[in-house]
């Protein structure tokens, strides 16, 4: 290497290897020299683009790298996912282009079988419950019972698992003097039409209430079998043209509500001491919890209160004022009554 001193500004250095980029110790130059402004701190001609540098990290240059770099979610809303994280969470390998368009396209046809799967299966479901009702219709047809109202009960069970309601319809008797039933028929309460006089009619005193019968042929028909004395099922129909009531409704379709006699002395009892009907009711309510469990509605216990008063008044209601004005005079020596008795001849 050749080392030029003086008192010049500038110094120049030739390179022959990476070892010698050094001068001698006493020609070596002083503090106050200025270096060249193409070299840098080392000495490298850093124009030269022959030479190899050594690995010098620029962290100004990564930093700002990182920060114009976009995030992942700005990734995912661009619509491509372009790096994927593996292993560790510090490194980061390149898998090329996101296919999410070739992983979608699975998952949709996977959809479309679980559709016809669950096509099939209600078919599938539909033929299983229609050998089950058919099963059953044979089950039914050789059934027999006690009793008329044995029947009744057993019908009006089913009725109420399969959301409609139970009315008695048509019997017919024996000849003779001792005219018993023979035969009697079940249907939905829905069965028939409404007669057509009751919506014409002209001075209409009670409301016109909506349409409930759409001629369903659902029934169960029981005929006496006099050897035996038993009842036998002569035919059963289980479809309907209407659709039945979910479950939590069946306890208030008609032939599913009604007062038991425990209840029914409960609530005569509370209503002799006073209570007032709707404050019977809430007590149910609170004893029972709700009212597909109580058994009846609100309706029901104001109308079996007015039967009840109503038997209470057989003579009349006359004949009771009186009666009640008699025991106030028992009562009370300063009352006074007068009757008069006013009898029609016809």
């Amino acid at each position: 290497m050749e080392y030029e001193s003086g008192n010049t500004d500038e110094e120049e250095f030739n390179i022959s290897s990476g070892n010698d980029n050094a001068p001698p110790e006493d020609e070596q130059t002083s503090g106050d020299d200025d270096v060249d402004e193409s070299m840098d701190a080392d000495g490298v001609d850093l124009e030269d683009d022959n030479v190899e540098l050594e690995e010098d990290v620029d962290t100004d240059n990564i930093q700002s790298d990182v920060l114009d770099e976009p995030t992942d979610d700005e990734r995912l809303d661009s619509g491509f996912v372009d790096e994927v994280l593996v292993g560790d969470n510090s490194s980061y390998d390149y898998y090329g282009d996101s296919d999410l368009e070739t992983i979608e396209e699975p998952v949709r046809r996977r959809h479309v079988k679980s559709v016809g799967k669950k096509k099939n299966g209600s078919e599938d479901e539909d033929e299983s419950d229609t050998e089950e009702k058919r099963k059953f219709y044979w089950e039914v047809m050789e059934m027999t019972f006690v009793s008329e109202a044995a029947a009744y009960t057993f019908y009006n069970g089913y009725a109420r698992q399969e959301g409609f309601s139970v009315r008695k319809f048509k019997f017919k008797k024996t000849k003779g003097a001792n005219k018993i039933v023979r035969r009697r028929r079940f249907v939905c309460s829905r069965e028939g039409k409404r007669n057509s006089k009751f919506l014409t009619m002209d001075n209409r005193t009670r409301r016109l209430r909506p349409l409930s019968r759409c001629n369903c042929k659902a029934e169960l028909d029981v005929k006496l079998d006099r050897g035996t004395g038993l009842w036998r099922v002569a035919k059963f129909v289980y479809k309907h043209s209407h659709k039945c009531a979910e479950p939590t409704e069946s306890p208030f379709l008609w032939s599913h509500r009604r007062i038991k006699d425990f209840q029914k002395a409960e609530i005569l009892a509370l209503a002799a001491a006073g209570v007032r009907k709707h404050v019977i009711m809430d007590t149910f309510l609170s004893k029972y919890g709700r009212y597909t469990t109580v058994g009846f509605t609100r309706k029901d216990l104001y109308n079996m209160c007015c039967r009840e008063k109503r038997k209470l008044l057989a003579g009349g209601d006359a004949t009771s004022a009186i009666a009640m004005m008699e025991n106030r005079r028992k009562k009370c020596a300063d009352f006074f009554l007068s009757t008069t008795l006013i009898v029609k001849v016809v």
